[in-house]
This record gives C-alpha cells, structure tokens and sequence, in this order.
C-alpha cells in the first residue's frame, strides 16, 4: 500500500509556493503599474491614432433556400452622392407554408 499522502511539511511546501507565486506576480504587477506607467501611457495614446477609409466591398446576390428568387443583389451608389440606389424589385417571394397549415 502506499503511504499517506496528507503530510503536514507537503502542505506547507504547497502553501510556501503559492505564497511565493503571488507575491511574485503583485511585485511584477505594481512594477508596471508604478514605474512603467509613463511609458505604457505614452506607448497607448501613440497606438490610439488611426485613419479611416471606406472599402468598398461588392457583395454577390443572395438567393432563397431554392436558389430561385433573388431576395437581394449588390447595388451600386449613385453618381457623386455615395449614396447606395434603391432596388428595384424584379420577384416578390411567396408566403411558405408552415407546417401547421392546412392549405
């Protein structure tokens, strides 16, 4: 059989190691948030600048589950406005049955 293994010295070694473990990590912790402080700050408001464009992503047409009637298509923006046309509706779609219908 094996011996017992609820010794009292491994207890305190695990408990010395854990002990250990987080005093290390909030030393660590309040060296970045102390010392380094100015530099992460500085590091953040540089990576906070960005520019913005538009990309312009044409999308392919989308079709019911059929894959018959065209529910919508990509469309194009007007001349010197950006501002997408509307679409002119070339199908309506039916009304599926449901399956508690009795039509």
């Amino acid at each position: 059989m094996f011996g017992r293994t609820d010794s009292r010295g491994r207890l305190l070694a695990l408990l010395a190691v854990l002990v250990l473990l987080s005093g290390g990590m909030t030393a660590r912790l309040a060296y970045w948030q102390m010392e380094r402080q100015p530099q992460l700050t500085a590091l953040a408001a540089q990576g906070a600048k960005y520019s913005q464009r538009a990309i312009p992503a044409k999308r392919g047409t989308i079709y019911d589950r059929t894959g018959t009637i065209v529910l919508a298509e990509t469309v194009k923006p007007l001349p010197g406005r950006g501002q997408p046309a509307r679409p002119q509706r070339t199908r309506s779609a039916r009304a599926m049955p449901t399956p508690w219908s009795t039509t």
